[in-house]
């Protein structure tokens, strides 16, 4: 598996000049038919009735264009992935099925799936899609793969059972989809249209915020008859009028969106007041009633049983987000937001990708956000994320600043308390790190075990720190 093939949301850099030009393809017209001719047809995953409505040119036409890119692989440019020896046999099926009038719904959702795979196989198709669809050709691709990624997403057991995949390959076809997604977005400077929520907002959020936050204010309303959070971010008043700002951190959302884990908080998708990008932008996500862990844990009644369970379920939510190739970028107490479900505490990562981009003292909406490296947010960064190294986040990173976390969560104060944010840089370059607290303020004792992880986690040597697997098979453990 090609394991760069997905740059994960903290480290990608957000193009702040103009999108490339379209370019030339070396594709022949065939495959350029074929390539655009997927979106128009991706709805018959979902919609058996237009299947059925189709004439039976209509249907031959459409198994042609899904199926040439496979069959004429060897003579496209660029590299390419072969089709297994499953995927030929399920071409002639399709192939012989259209024939003779027996297309039926799975077989035309295997055929769509199989289209997309020889698309994402192919090294200048993809080319092709980011440099050269702009505009509504562009949105209606993107809409298209946020529609299959929210299918496989949504109906999992299907998908396995149409595909035949093994996980691995499943894994791998998801992550490609969503890096062209996101690529796309990119370069075309467009977002797609299902990601944005035009229904199901029964009460929007009001005039006055409920909590502010480092970089956005949280308002109240009610989603699908349950309580929602609308998130504005602070830029988006700011620079009210520079709709480039507004895409470039909507865009970054897109890996949220594609998220989908009990330690991951859901992300439903960007509400606006009509028209959509003309009014201020709310992120939408569920009202977490007992707010982030960091305020959680300074309850004298949270025991550390209730510590370590947290604990537990946040490495799983970053274990995922590893394995899917992703990086939160911004892991602290405030980024971890609490719910409660039958009677038991659940923890649930928020913002990644989103807190990176304003973290970030290079990026352009750091000013406008108010926000800055000297924040606060130095106090769970790793030392090659400073001066004079100045790294992108990476999964080990991720790791350092889980570290802060466990601490953060047992002593409930923030690392480093009660130590200026400059002095506290100067530390962390230095590798001085925060001391073991005892039993801090709320008589919590960190257990040798979880501080000698701790420790690990803050290795100046980011190639020697435990990785997520390993880091949360040990937390099982306590």
């Amino acid at each position: 598996m090609d394991t760069d093939y997905l740059s994960p949301p903290g480290s990608m850099q957000t193009s702040e000049g103009p999108s490339p030009p379209t370019v030339d393809s070396p594709l022949p017209d065939f495959a350029k038919k074929s390539v655009l001719s997927w979106p128009h047809h991706a709805y018959l995953l979902y919609d058996d009735r237009r299947l059925r409505e189709l004439s039976a040119s209509e249907k031959e036409n459409i198994v042609e264009d899904a199926t040439v890119l496979a069959e004429k692989a060897d003579i496209l440019p660029g590299a390419h992935q072969p089709i297994s020896l499953g995927e030929e046999k399920d071409i002639k099926l399709l192939q012989s099925a259209v024939r003779n009038g027996q297309l039926d719904g799975n077989m035309a959702r295997a055929m769509i799936i199989i289209w997309l795979k020889s698309i994402l196989s192919s090294e200048e198709a993809l080319r092709y899609i980011r440099y050269s669809l702009r505009g509504d050709d562009a949105k209606r691709y993107l809409d298209a793969l946020q529609k299959f990624l929210d299918w496989m997403r949504e109906r999992k057991e299907e998908f396995a059972d149409i595909s035949k995949y093994p996980p691995n390959e499943i894994q791998d076809l998801r992550r490609r989809c969503i890096r062209l997604l996101v690529d796309l977005s990119k370069s075309s400077d467009e977002l797609p249209p299902s990601l944005f929520v035009s229904i199901g907002v029964d009460t929007p959020p009001g005039r006055d915020p409920l909590k502010a936050g480092g970089f956005a204010d949280i308002f109240k309303g009610v989603y699908l008859g349950r309580d929602a959070a609308f998130k504005r971010m602070r830029i988006f008043i700011t620079d009210v009028n520079d709709k480039k700002k507004r895409k470039t951190v909507l865009k970054e959302t897109l890996f949220w969106r594609q998220a989908s884990h009990p330690s991951i908080l859901p992300f439903y998708g960007v509400w606006c007041h009509d028209p959509v990008m003309e009014s201020i932008p709310y992120l939408l996500l569920p009202w977490m009633t007992h707010g982030d862990a960091y305020r959680f844990c300074q309850k004298p009644i949270v025991l550390p049983a209730v510590v370590n369970h947290f604990l537990i379920q946040i490495m799983e939510g970053v274990e995922y987000l590893h394995k899917e190739g992703m990086i939160h970028g911004d892991l602290a107490g405030r980024n971890i937001l609490v719910d409660e479900e039958h009677g038991e505490f659940h923890a649930r990562l928020c913002d990644f990708g989103l807190t990176s981009l304003f973290a970030n003292s290079t990026s352009f909406v750091n000013s406008a956000s108010g926000s800055s490296m000297s924040s606060g947010a130095v106090r769970w960064m790793a030392p090659e994320m400073l001066p004079p190294t100045l790294s992108q986040p990476t999964f080990a990173s991720d790791i350092f600043a889980f570290g802060r976390v466990a601490l953060e969560l047992y002593s409930g104060q923030i690392p480093f308390y009660p130590v200026p944010d400059l002095q506290i840089m100067l530390n962390v370059i230095g590798s001085v790190h925060p001391p073991n607290p005892g039993g801090g303020w709320y008589g919590r004792v960190i257990p040798p075990e979880l501080w000698g992880l701790i420790n690990e986690c803050w290795d100046g040597n980011p190639a020697t720190r435990p990785n997520a697997t390993g880091a949360l098979r040990r937390l099982k453990l306590l």
